[in-house]
C-alpha cells in the first residue's frame, strides 16, 4: 500500500514568507558569485595595471640613466683640491661651472682658464686631469637644479643660461688659501692683482682683504704691489729657465731680502717669483690644454 506524503497546510502569509526567503537566498548567492567574479576580474586588472606601471617606471628609469650617461660623456670634469677643500669643475661645451656645496656657478672660459692656471701655479692646490663627468659631479649638477635626466642638449642650454658668477668664484677660491697662513694668503692676494682677467674688477676687494693682514706681514698693500711690479714681467721673460731654476731664483730672492724687509715679506717675494714663473709658463689657450699643462705642478709646493 502506498503511503501518502504528509499534507501541510499553509496560510497565504506563510507561503509568501517562504517564497521571499527563497528569492533572498538566491539573490545572496548571486551577489556572492558576482563578488567572487568581480574580485577575480579586479585582481587580473590590478596585476595588468601594476605591470604597466612597473614597465613605465622601468622605462623611465632607463631613460634617466641613458640621459645621465649622455651628459657624462658630453662634458668633462676636473677635481680641484686646495688643502682640506675639494670641489668639482665641469667643462660642458662653452660653459665652465664650479660645483660648490649644492650650488652650480658658471664662469666665463677666460675666468675659468685663469683660475685653473692660478691654482696650479700656487703650488698649494692639486688640479686633476680632465675625465668624463662622474657620479659625484652628476649629483652635484642635479642638486643645483640641472635637469640631467633631460639629456645633454637640455643640460647645455641650462648651463649656458646660468648667470655669470665669475667674480664671486674668484673671491671664494682666493679665500680658501687662508688655511695656509698669512704669508701664503697674502702672497696669493698680491699675485691676484697681476691676473688681468679679474684684477680690474676685484682690485678694491683684494686690497681690502690684504689690509686685514698687512700689519702681520709688515708691508702695506701699495708697497707690496709696487714691490712685485716688475716681477711678473721678469718671470714671463725667463720662463724658459725651467721650474728648477725658478725655485732657486725664488729662494735666492727670499734670502737676500729677508733681513731688510722682514722674514714674511722676504718669503712672500720668493713665493711670488716662483708663482709668476709657473703662471706665465702656460702656453695653452683652451681649457683642456691648460689642464694637461697643470699636471706638472701637482704635488709641488712653494716653500716659504
Amino acid at each position: 500500500m502506498n503511503k501518502m506524503g504528509k499534507t501541510v497546510k499553509l496560510t497565504e502569509g506563510e507561503l509568501k514568507r517562504i517564497i521571499e526567503k527563497i528569492i533572498s537566498e538566491q539573490q545572496q548567492l548571486a551577489v556572492g558569485q558576482n563578488f567572487q567574479q568581480g574580485q577575480q576580474v579586479g585582481q587580473v586588472a590590478g596585476q595588468q595595471a601594476r605591470q604597466v606601471v612597473n614597465k613605465a617606471v622601468k622605462t623611465g628609469a632607463q631613460a634617466v640613466q641613458n640621459a645621465s650617461v649622455e651628459v657624462a660623456k658630453f662634458g668633462k670634469q676636473v677635481v680641484v683640491t686646495i688643502g682640506k677643500v675639494a670641489f668639482n669643475v665641469v667643462i660642458y661645451g662653452a660653459a665652465t661651472v664650479f660645483l660648490i656645496g649644492k650650488g652650480v656657478y658658471k664662469v666665463s672660459a677666460a675666468i675659468g682658464n685663469a683660475l685653473l692656471k692660478f691654482l696650479a701655479a700656487s703650488g698649494k692646490a692639486v688640479v686633476s686631469g680632465a675625465t668624463s663627468i662622474g657620479n659625484a659631479a652628476l649629483s652635484g649638477l642635479k642638486a643645483g637644479g640641472i635637469a640631467i635626466e633631460k639629456g645633454a642638449q637640455f643640460v647645455g642650454t641650462q648651463l649656458s643660461g646660468l648667470a655669470d658668477s665669475g667674480m664671486s668664484i674668484v673671491k671664494w677660491v682666493l679665500n680658501q688659501f687662508k688655511q695656509f697662513g698669512v704669508a701664503v694668503w697674502g702672497s696669493l692676494l698680491i699675485g691676484a692683482t697681476k691676473v688681468k682677467e679679474w684684477a680690474g674688477a676685484l682690485g678694491a676687494w683684494i686690497k681690502q682683504q690684504y689690509d686685514t693682514i698687512a700689519s702681520q706681514i709688515g708691508v702695506a698693500f701699495n708697497d707690496a704691489v709696487a714691490g712685485v711690479k716688475n716681477m711678473a714681467n721678469k718671470a714671463a721673460s725667463s720662463v724658459k729657465s725651467g721650474l728648477q731654476k725658478a725655485g732657486q731664483v725664488g729662494a735666492n730672492i727670499a734670502n737676500s731680502v729677508s733681513n731688510t724687509a722682514g722674514k714674511i715679506w722676504g718669503g712672500m717675494k720668493g713665493f711670488l717669483q716662483e708663482f709668476f714663473e709657473r703662471f706665465n709658463s702656460f702656453k695653452g689657450t683652451d681649457t683642456l690644454t691648460i689642464l694637461s699643462e697643470s699636471v706638472k705642478y701637482n704635488g709641488l709646493t712653494i716653500l716659504l
